[in-house]
C-alpha cells in the first residue's frame, strides 16, 4: 500500500494542506507532505510490527498520522487534530497490545 499527496484530501482540504506545505517550505524544509507520510508510517510501524492491519484501518490511521504531524511542525495543532491524533494513537496502542485480534 502506498499514500500520496491527493490521498490526504480525505482528512484535510487541499487549500489547508498547501498553506501548512507553503509554510513548511518556507521554514526550509522540503518535501513537506512527502516526509510528513513518511513519518507517520513510521510511527504505525513502531506499533504495529509484526502485526497485520487490514488496508482500510492502515489508510485511515496514515492519513491522520500524517496530517497531524504537518499541523505539529507548522504551530499549534487545532483541537480537532489533538483528538484525531489520540484517537490514531490509541487505536495503534490496542493494536500493539493484542486487543484487536490478527
Amino acid at each position: 500500500m502506498t499514500l500520496i499527496e491527493s490521498d490526504l484530501y480525505t482528512q484535510i482540504s487541499k487549500t489547508e494542506l498547501d498553506g501548512l506545505a507553503d509554510t513548511l517550505l518556507e521554514d526550509g524544509q522540503t518535501e513537506p507532505v512527502a516526509t510528513a507520510i513518511t513519518e507517520a508510517l513510521g510511527i504505525i510501524k513502531l506499533y504495529v510490527d509484526p502485526f497485520t492491519v487490514a488496508n482500510d484501518a492502515l489508510s485511515k490511521l496514515w492519513k491522520t498520522l500524517a496530517v497531524c504531524w504537518l499541523y505539529n511542525r507548522v504551530s499549534e495543532m487545532p483541537e480537532k487534530r489533538k483528538a484525531e491524533e489520540k484517537w490514531a494513537i490509541g487505536v495503534l496502542e490496542g493494536i500493539r497490545d493484542g486487543l484487536f485480534p490478527n
